[in-house]
């Protein structure tokens, strides 16, 4: 099984950006769940691959350092703020509709800080 991306290079960024500031805050991760309207083609596995590459992971890591799969339409990331969490959400609908070639609606969407969670999965790593 492929080793979840949890946007190591974007957390380099940030932790080099703060070390140089002469300061280091751990960065807020951040969960979203999403509902695409249904098309054909299919543009799930596509929006899947195109979050990765925004920061987003559909794996989540447990405090005993497990990976977890989150439940579909699911993801976590983390990221600066919220607003940049979001604007990375939405330009991974972008993303994906610029690859298939037709329109992709995020018919509903949330993005909410956390620092805590209680979860369960049937894949693991």
């Amino acid at each position: 099984m492929r080793r979840p991306r949890i946007g190591f290079a974007q957390k380099l960024r940030y932790v080099s950006r703060h070390l140089d500031a002469g300061e280091l805050s751990a960065m807020p991760t951040f969960i979203a769940s999403y509902d695409l309207k249904e098309t054909r083609p299919d543009p799930h596995q596509v929006f899947i691959e195109k979050a990765e590459k925004r920061g987003w992971s559909v794996w989540i890591k447990s405090s005993d350092d497990k990976w977890y799969r989150l439940p579909n339409t699911t993801l976590e990331g983390t990221f600066d703020t919220r607003e940049e969490a979001a604007a990375a959400l939405k330009a991974t609908r972008a993303d994906t509709e610029e690859e298939i070639g037709i329109r992709v609606t995020m018919e509903k969407w949330i993005v909410a800080q956390y620092s805590g969670a209680s979860f369960n999965s049937d894949e693991q790593q």
